[in-house]
């Protein structure tokens, strides 16, 4: 929990608030209004008068982004073309089927990727060069580098977390202190630790949960040697380098597959297709 409170005093506690005694940033917590548009045009100006810190807001389910799209579309994904202002703010979009049911399901990937300026054909593609950044973390660990790399540069680009709530308890997302400790970082692409490459004959391109599901398939038919699972985690700019490299481990492959929810909206394979020269 971020924040904890007495139900007789009223009286709170923020852990992360007492990490050490010389710590300079502090976390505030705030509820807001059911107004997506007035929250997210206050908490992009907010980001841009105090550059140095994390700015997030959280949508309750991913959605609820379209009641903003005019500050998204005029403000968040354009400012730094039309006015040269950037901007850090980061937007959680939860994600996913997850039984929530309508209106509750979606934070429609595909929209915020047709926002994007990233130029695939610049390799390695450059995190400075886009407009807005879109990921799709797995891990814990992943997550924290991700919002970590949001206040260290000296620069400042817009953040769309796609976040499936379902990763929020599952084991399959926990990580390790070492994957947190000095020298980690965030890594683009996660490669399959689990198959042989030089057996490998399969490939399956996955973003966000689908990994999960996917690898346990596999598994329970055996073909955990010869099926790799390969997972995207920056969709914004798209990994073009670190996915190539990253096919390359497996010489032997011939099939190429990729397992996304919105298969029907392309947000991926859209992405995907954009891979200098496909497959090597």
């Amino acid at each position: 929990h971020a924040m904890l409170v007495d139900n007789k005093s009223d009286l709170t506690h923020i852990p992360l608030n007492f990490i050490s005694d010389d710590q300079k940033g502090y976390l505030e917590v705030a509820n807001n209004l059911l107004s997506e548009e007035a929250i997210l045009g206050f908490e992009f100006g907010y980001s841009l008068d105090h550059p140095r810190r994390l700015c997030i807001w959280e949508a309750q389910f991913g959605d609820f982004f379209n009641g903003a799209q005019i500050i998204i579309d005029t403000f968040l994904a354009s400012a730094e073309g039309k006015w040269l202002t950037q901007s850090g703010l980061t937007l959680l979009l939860p994600h996913g089927i997850d039984g929530a049911g309508p209106e509750h399901s979606t934070c429609r990937m595909e929209r915020f990727l047709q926002l994007c300026d990233s130029r695939e054909d610049q390799v390695p593609v450059d995190g400075e060069s886009v407009n807005l950044r879109v990921a799709n973390p797995t891990t814990s660990a992943q997550y924290f580098h991700l919002l970590r790399r949001q206040v260290i540069p000296n620069y400042r680009k817009p953040l769309v977390v796609v976040a499936p709530k379902i990763l929020l308890r599952h084991s399959k997302a926990a990580s390790s202190l070492s994957e947190f400790a000095p020298g980690t970082h965030f890594r683009n692409v996660i490669d399959d630790s689990t198959c042989k490459p030089e057996k490998v004959t399969k490939v399956i391109l996955t973003s966000g949960k689908h990994w999960i599901a996917v690898e346990k398939e596999r598994d329970e038919r055996g073909l955990r040697d010869t099926v790799a699972i390969i997972r995207l985690e920056s969709l914004c700019p798209f990994p073009v380098q670190d996915l190539r490299e990253t096919l390359q481990r497996y010489p032997k492959a011939t099939n190429y597959y990729e397992r996304a929810q919105d298969a029907k909206n392309r947000s991926f394979s859209e992405k995907a297709r954009k891979c200098p020269g496909g497959a090597p």
